[in-house]
């Protein structure tokens, strides 16, 4: 497996191909719509390796609160899998405009959370390039590590960041990517850019019957009405949603 370790100020950061719901951590960042809850791609991926329960408890939420401001990011108990932490990140399609700020603002204050909170270790996948593709790999790099760079800059406590990217078409690619920046520090001196992705439409097909099928199958095992009581997993000790812009 590819895997590429370096840090940025005093968080380690390391970058691999392979599946990241394997993977134990504090936390996954889960990139998320700002007005529904899809049960495919990251967060399906999620769900199915044992936290459906906080993917219940983020999407009762959604449906009485959305849409949420993007940049918003808000934590539930995995309640399973590999990780102790969900942070569900309002960062899909905010716009070509807002893209790169929008996911760089996320990884801020996924990481500040983590380092407020004491989790150790998040796991991120490379956001701007699913199936909506709205940054190229090189920008998606340089939107999230100049995240992990402002809040590394700002000395707080040590989180391990850890980007996996999923096994197969585009891997290497993103992999290259990261490496590159990290290796230039081409993050460090990032502005604003506008979004330059190209969506790739054969893949956006399969992704979009993908997700509607696990959408589906999510509504089957969950009919209007289903009661959301007992959801909740453990207690929320002192994690807090951060919303708006930093």
């Amino acid at each position: 497996m590819s895997k590429f370790e370096s840090s940025i100020g005093n968080c380690p950061v390391s970058i691999s191909i392979g599946n990241m719901v394997r993977e134990k951590a504090g936390a996954y960042l889960i990139p998320q719509f700002d007005s529904e809850v899809v049960f495919g791609g990251v967060a399906g991926a999620v769900a199915r390796a044992g936290a459906m329960r906080g993917m219940e408890e983020f999407a009762d939420y959604m449906d009485k609160n959305g849409p949420l401001p993007f940049g918003t990011i808000w934590p539930t108990r995995a309640g399973g899998g590999n990780s102790d932490w969900l942070i569900n990140a309002i960062s899909v399609k905010s716009g070509d405009d807002t893209a790169f700020d929008v996911i760089r603002d996320v990884t801020y204050k996924a990481m500040k959370l983590c380092g407020d909170e004491g989790v150790g270790k998040i796991i991120f996948p490379a956001l701007g390039t699913g199936i909506l593709r709205e940054l190229t790999d090189e920008q998606s790099a340089k939107a999230m590590l100049s995240g992990i760079d402002k809040y590394a800059s700002e000395g707080g406590n040590p989180v391990a960041a850890s980007f996996v990217f999923l096994d197969g078409s585009g891997a290497q690619s993103l992999f290259d990517a990261y490496k590159t920046v990290i290796e230039t520090k081409a993050y460090a001196s990032a502005g604003t850019e506008v979004a330059a992705g190209k969506i790739d439409f054969n893949r956006w097909a399969r992704g979009m019957d993908a997700d509607a099928a696990a959408n589906q199958e999510y509504a089957r095992n969950h009919p209007a009405g289903t009661p959301t009581e007992g959801i909740k997993v453990g207690k929320p000790l002192q994690l807090k949603p951060k919303t708006g812009r930093s």
